[in-house]
């Protein structure tokens, strides 16, 4: 795994959108320069591992890289999709999934009527 400059990581912007609920790794990483960015090749990886504060992002095709390729780099939760879990099992065999609880606000939220009340500034007397 080849690990990228702040600028090449940049430049991998659309791995992490659109944004979606749950761990935000890739993001963060990409707008504040703290964390890793490593590739399986470069340019045009097929692989890519995001990690900020033990937290990492595992995207792209898993037929790319080997077990040996993970194995140095992966020391925390990991968050990738299903086609991932063969070779993380293979490269660690105590792998074990951990099922998240995401909540997600609706994307349309119908304005609360405002209730029978009166506003003022806030006097001594409040303390």
């Amino acid at each position: 795994m080849i690990l990228l400059t702040s600028e090449q990581t940049a430049t991998l912007k659309n791995w992490f959108q659109p944004e979606q609920p749950g761990p935000l790794i890739g993001s963060p990483v990409i707008q504040t320069g703290h964390g890793a960015c490593l590739v399986d090749r470069w340019p045009s990886p097929q692989v890519v591992l995001v990690e900020t504060a033990g937290n990492y992002t595992l995207l792209g095709d898993p037929q790319a890289i080997t077990p040996a390729d993970l194995q140095p780099h992966l020391k925390g939760f990991v968050d990738t999709t299903e086609a991932f879990a063969p070779l993380l099992k293979l490269a660690y065999p105590e792998v074990k999934p951990w099922q998240r609880v995401v909540f997600v606000q609706p994307d349309h939220s119908e304005p609360v009527a405002a209730g029978d009340y009166s506003l003022r500034r806030l006097a001594p007397s409040d303390s």
